[in-house]
């Protein structure tokens, strides 16, 4: 369940990510806007700065509420690089044994897949 102190708590972290707003003038609008490129989704435009910031706040708070419920369509949430508003067992899932990659000959790698007691074997000889 999604709670507004959760809401709050992931808008926070994203503002953390994102610093300060700091609304630029648009000669082309005649607007201050205000966008960040890991929130691409999110904007703000308004002729006063300050309607800019509160604008953005709105803004940024319904994305991550949206984001939170899994409103986002699969673009948006492709796009959006920000983790504000991740949610629960969202991403890879994590290995139950930390691991790294090595390069091995063929036929040990080959070896080494084609049964998990030989995995155990080497373990062994490790003294594990």
């Amino acid at each position: 369940m999604v709670t507004q102190k959760k809401i709050k708590l992931q808008v926070a972290f994203a503002l953390q990510e994102i610093g300060g707003i700091k609304p630029w003038w648009s000669e082309e609008d005649q607007m201050f806007v205000f966008e960040h490129p890991l929130y691409p989704r999110v904007m703000h435009a308004d002729p006063d700065i300050e309607e800019t910031i509160q604008g953005y706040l709105r803004a940024l708070h319904g994305f991550i509420e949206d984001r939170l419920h899994g409103h986002l369509s699969d673009t948006a949430e492709r796009v959006t690089s920000g983790r504000g508003g991740k949610r629960p067992g969202a991403g890879r899932p994590k290995k139950p044994v930390s691991t790294v990659a090595i390069r091995l000959p063929n036929d040990i790698a080959n070896w080494l897949k084609a049964d998990p007691r030989h995995m155990a074997q080497v373990r062994k000889i490790m003294g594990n």
